[in-house]
C-alpha cells in the first residue's frame, strides 16, 4: 500500500511472511526489533516506508504492542530487555508480549506489570508527572 496518509506524512506499507507475530520492523531502511509500534523518530522524512515482517513463532525478548497514542521513540532491544522512549498527554497504559516473567522500570523506578488471562501478555500503567504529562523511559526485562 502506498501514499497513505501517516502521521501527517505519505506512508508506504508492505508486509512479507506469515504469522500472528511481528519479527521486526524496516522504517525507511533502519531495522528496529522489540515492538509492533511504528518509532516517531524514524520518520523524520515527508515519506515513510514501512515493511512488515511476520513470524509464526513469538519473539525471543518482550515485544511493545500498544501504547495508548503515546509517541514512541528511541526503541533498543538487547537479549531480554527492551528499552522505550514514551510521551504523551496524560496516563498511559502500555501492552507488552513476553513469555515468562516481566519486570518493568519507568524512569529508574519499579511498576508492576500485570499479566492478562494467562496469556504472554502483560500491561504496565504509566502515570503522568504533576504537570499532566508522561515523559520517559520504559525498561522491560523478560526472565
Amino acid at each position: 500500500m502506498a501514499g497513505l496518509p501517516f502521521r501527517g506524512k505519505r506512508g508506504t506499507f508492505s508486509v512479507r511472511g506469515r504469522g500472528p507475530f511481528v519479527r521486526r520492523l524496516r522504517v525507511n531502511a533502519r531495522t528496529v526489533e522489540g515492538t509492533c509500534k511504528v518509532p516517531a523518530d524514524l520518520c523524520s522524512r515527508k515519506r515513510v516506508r514501512v515493511e512488515i515482517e511476520r513470524a509464526t513463532r513469538a519473539p525471543r525478548g518482550p515485544q511493545l504492542v500498544s501504547a495508548d497514542g503515546a509517541r514512541v521513540s528511541g526503541v533498543e532491544q538487547a537479549g531480554g530487555t527492551l528499552r522505550v522512549r514514551l510521551a504523551a498527554p496524560g496516563a498511559v497504559r502500555v501492552w507488552v508480549q513476553a513469555a515468562g516473567r516481566l519486570t518493568a522500570l519507568w524512569n529508574g523506578g519499579k511498576v508492576g506489570p500485570k499479566r492478562s488471562g494467562s496469556s504472554a501478555r502483560w500491561s504496565v500503567l504509566l502515570l503522568p508527572g504533576s504537570d499532566g504529562y508522561l515523559d520517559g523511559e520504559l525498561v522491560l526485562r523478560a526472565d
